[in-house]
């Protein structure tokens, strides 16, 4: 299946900040929902939290993808959470998490934005039912881009069942 360009000039796309759980509004537009003329990827959004605003996608292969976008951490709102799992049973309840808590204790961050508002940042995201790429114009350096990715990617290796893949900040 070919991959859906989504991108924050779009009519009704909605808005990347340094505010809580704009990422994971970001994502459910593009993945789950669609927004606009844009159709949606595909993706479900099985379980969420408004406490923690812990959302989880699952692709079209089972995998889950858990973003925790309320601010944990040191960057607070400026940063999300992310960790894979192969599957989840509740929004902080999962099997085969990668990367491991002993690999990376808080998973992986991606950056949303320099500041702790509502200045809006230009993203772009690049998606199917089983991948999705998110590049972010943070406000970091003036052109560049913080990218995300997480899904299924084509195996090199014949008989590969897993083949997923996770790159954020460590």
């Amino acid at each position: 299946m070919p991959w859906t360009h989504y991108a924050s000039t779009d009519a009704s796309a909605p808005v990347l900040s340094g505010t809580s759980d704009s990422l994971n509004a970001v994502l459910k537009a593009c993945l789950v929902d669609g927004y606009g003329t844009q159709p949606s990827a595909g993706w479900t959004s099985p379980h969420y939290d408004t406490t923690s605003k812990t959302r989880v996608f699952q692709n079209t292969n089972g995998f889950c993808a858990q973003i925790i976008d309320g601010g944990p951490g040191a960057g607070s709102f400026r940063e999300a959470r992310i960790r894979g799992y192969e599957s989840m049973s509740d929004y902080s309840v999962g099997v085969g998490p990668f990367p491991t808590p002993a690999q990376f204790a808080n998973g992986e961050f991606i950056r949303k934005s320099l500041t702790l508002d509502a200045t809006a940042r230009v993203w772009d995201v690049y998606a199917d039912g089983t991948f999705f790429l998110l590049l972010v114009e943070t406000g970091d350096a003036i052109s560049n881009a913080m990218c995300a990715m997480f899904g299924r990617f084509a195996p090199d290796k014949l008989g590969d069942q897993w083949c997923q893949i996770i790159a954020a900040r460590s």
